[in-house]
């Protein structure tokens, strides 16, 4: 018999990319609590320096998602020069929408 260890997002991630991780759930917690939209950018201006990779952004946006802490209110152009306009998905806590 094979014992199956059930292994978390957080195994792989170095303590760089824990650290990150941890600030920006934090400020996303805290948007969700006083009812704001919100978007990468907006957790930027919170603090949230830029991650390790920059597409740890994605990742975190889903893990509050799929947990139906948050859901999806707008996509908007980002004003973010490095971004050339791309788009960025602006979200609401899932009891403020």
């Amino acid at each position: 018999m094979t014992a199956y260890t059930q292994r978390s997002l957080f195994d792989t991630i170095s303590p760089d990319r824990q650290t990150w991780w941890n600030l920006a759930t934090d400020a996303i917690y805290r948007l969700i609590d006083i009812g704001a939209e919100f978007n990468a950018d907006t957790v930027r201006t919170r603090g949230v320096p830029e991650p390790p990779h920059p597409n740890m952004w994605g990742p975190v946006f889903a893990w509050f998602a799929r947990r139906h802490l948050i859901v999806r209110v707008n996509t908007v152009h980002s004003i973010r020069e490095d971004r050339k306009g791309s788009m960025l998905s602006t979200w609401i806590g899932a009891g403020n929408g």
